[in-house]
């Protein structure tokens, strides 16, 4: 939020192109308009006071970002993220000869620690009973109470039809807080919207004689997002054209691109065009 600290001395504008020169330490403390391209040639520092977001169509970083450390992550009740913007057709991001990184994307060839504070105790789990086409209501393994509402969920397919015409895995948002059940151990949560297709849980017999004479088959339940208050997100078109994390270069056969990340949430992160993950690593 110091103007001075930052180049030019004055605090960046939308779809600027902003350097952080190598001699520079910018200690971000505020949420920034939409830049082009930030370059970080010298330490761009996410507050631990504060809640901050950068919003970005591409990061280069040849210095160090420090969106937290395993020593010193982003404290509980403090949220750091990052939110990539753009289409397909915006400017490739070109670190070096031969390094073409498409865009919507941190490329890392410095350094990058992302160390965040978990949110909810548990990520996943499973179905304890199969939830039918139509349910608005599942219950679940173990203790999640914690997810909040509002918050979304994917519950994996266990049919493929022949054909698959489309892939039954659903994603709905959790309706008021989920109720633990103690003497169960199960939590029942609900959902926004009635499932689409059955998800399946429950005993399947094996072969007589064989290693698994009876098998436990459940859908898996998976928390998106909410996970972590340090966030790498995509705005736009997430479903095909999504943001990347890339960690790259080589000099001399050696790795010169390091990147730490632990308890982090990427949301929206991807190409499906271009067959490329949400985090990669290239030497």
């Amino acid at each position: 939020s110091e103007a001075e600290q930052w180049p030019n001395g004055r605090l960046p504008r939308a779809f600027e192109n902003v350097v952080i020169a190598g001699d520079e330490w910018v200690v971000l403390d505020i949420d920034t308009p939409v830049l082009h391209w930030l370059t970080v040639e010298g330490i761009l520092e996410f507050s631990r006071e504060h809640n901050t977001t950068l919003h970005a169509h591409s990061l280069k970083v040849w210095g160090s970002v420090d969106m937290g450390t395993e020593s010193d992550p982003i404290p509980a009740g403090k949220r750091a993220e990052i939110v990539l913007h753009g289409v397909e057709s915006d400017h490739t991001v070109i670190m070096t000869e031969g390094m073409f990184l498409v865009n919507k994307v941190v490329a890392v060839v410095g350094n990058l620690t992302a160390h965040g504070t978990p949110t909810a105790r548990n990520a996943w789990t499973k179905l304890v009973d199969t939830a039918a086409a139509g349910a608005t209501t599942l219950v679940v393994r173990g203790d999640v109470s914690g997810w909040p509402a509002g918050a979304r969920v994917g519950v994996s397919a266990t049919e493929y039809p022949d054909p698959p015409a489309a892939t039954e895995t659903e994603v709905r948002s959790i309706v008021g807080a989920p109720v633990y059940d103690a003497a169960a151990d199960t939590t029942t949560v609900r959902i926004d919207a009635a499932l689409s297709h059955r998800h399946f849980a429950g005993d399947v017999s094996g072969e007589p004689g064989g290693h698994w004479p009876v098998a436990r088959l459940a859908a898996a339940v998976v928390l998106l997002g909410g996970r972590s208050n340090v966030v790498f997100r995509s705005e736009g078109d997430e479903s095909f054209h999504g943001g990347g994390l890339v960690i790259a270069g080589s000099d001399d056969g050696q790795w010169i691109g390091h990147g730490e990340v632990s308890d982090v949430d990427f949301i929206g992160f991807g190409k499906h065009y271009f067959q490329l993950p949400a985090v990669s690593f290239l030497f």
